[in-house]
């Protein structure tokens, strides 16, 4: 039997689907499973063991609609797959079973789509998380009970990444919605305060989009020496690689801190806006999450009502730096 999973855009949901992937694996140890993303994603799936195979989401044009008769078609090339979850509540990757032609066809009632699939089921725990939402499907097609762990990789290879010699603090301050990000004169302050307690080598991250940003929090900075802009310079394979190489890392609420939760690595999330019953990193190890819960959360606007996201900018760097200390004794 071979089994078609079709996954979510983001790298976060992404990441906190892969204990259902492992489950999937073990109560179908036999089978062939093939998962569909976004092609930005697909060089990086290959590094789960779980997957077998992975096909692309197609993009090319604005009408979503040749979009998912597209990818059905490339699915279809691919082989006849037996089952496909749709992880994404969607409705374009219901459409993109159906035509697909796979006869059985899961997926959460959602977005008007259940006619779509062979089997929709419901979810009736409000703001739980999103691991136990994916896994939900499994345990409703199986009708039995699967226990939840934390998904953790190792990467024994360093995957062609060079980062200077000593202790690596990598720096996440960027996200995808503006309501998640870190303003430059607070990471200012936080790495000023690094740089007078450790003798850390600070990496700072990013897409190409995001270089410029942090070349003007470096140009801000009183002293910049062991600050390093590694914005745009990696694929997101090499980003794992550079994060499973790192000795701490501090992220945003993004996928970064996904990633890093994934490997292991010890980190520190700065968690602002978004739902912190469902999308917190799993892997308790090596993990600290400081959110000030404030009045106004959860939040899920892209931009904050105050300008500048206060969930963020409250959150006091004696905290971070308390977080560290904790994290390198460990």
């Amino acid at each position: 039997m071979k089994i078609l999973v079709i996954f979510s855009n983001r790298l976060g949901d992404t990441i906190m689907s892969l204990p259902f992937i492992r489950g999937i694996k073990q109560h179908f140890p036999e089978n062939k499973i093939h998962a569909v993303v976004n092609e930005g994603l697909m060089e990086w799936m290959n590094l789960i063991p779980e997957i077998d195979g992975v096909l692309p989401k197609t993009r090319k044009k604005s009408n979503s609609l040749f979009n998912n008769i597209a990818t059905a078609k490339n699915i279809r090339k691919a082989g006849k797959f037996d089952l496909c979850f749709c992880l994404s509540d969607s409705f374009s990757t219901a459409l993109i079973a159906f035509l697909s032609q796979i006869k059985i066809r899961i997926g959460h009632k959602t977005d008007g789509r259940s006619f779509l699939l062979t089997h929709s089921y419901t979810y009736s725990v409000e703001r739980d998380h999103n691991t136990k939402y994916s896994m939900n499907l499994l345990e409703k097609y199986l009708r039995k009970k699967i226990e939840i762990k934390p998904y953790n990789i190792e990467l024994k290879e360093k995957g062609g990444i060079s980062l200077p010699e000593g202790t690596n603090l990598v720096f996440n301050i960027n996200s995808l919605e503006k309501s998640r990000i870190l303003p430059i004169w607070k990471a200012k302050e936080i790495i000023s305060g690094i740089q007078q307690k450790y003798h850390f080598n600070i990496i700072l991250i990013g897409t190409p989009n995001e270089k410029r940003s942090i070349d003007i929090l470096i140009n801000q900075l009183t002293v910049n020496k062991n600050v390093y802009n590694y914005a745009g310079k990696t694929t997101l394979v090499g980003l794992t690689y550079l994060l499973n190489e790192s000795d701490v890392v501090i992220s945003t609420d993004t996928g970064t801190a996904h990633l890093a939760n994934m490997l292991g690595v010890k980190l520190i999330v700065l968690f602002g806006a978004g739902d912190y019953r469902k999308t917190r990193p799993q892997n308790p190890n090596n993990l600290i999450i400081l959110n000030k819960h404030l009045p106004c959360s959860p939040c899920l606007k892209a931009e904050c009502k105050f300008g500048e996201p206060i969930c963020l900018t409250q959150i006091e760097n004696v905290e971070i730096f308390n977080a560290i200390d904790k994290l390198l004794i460990e």
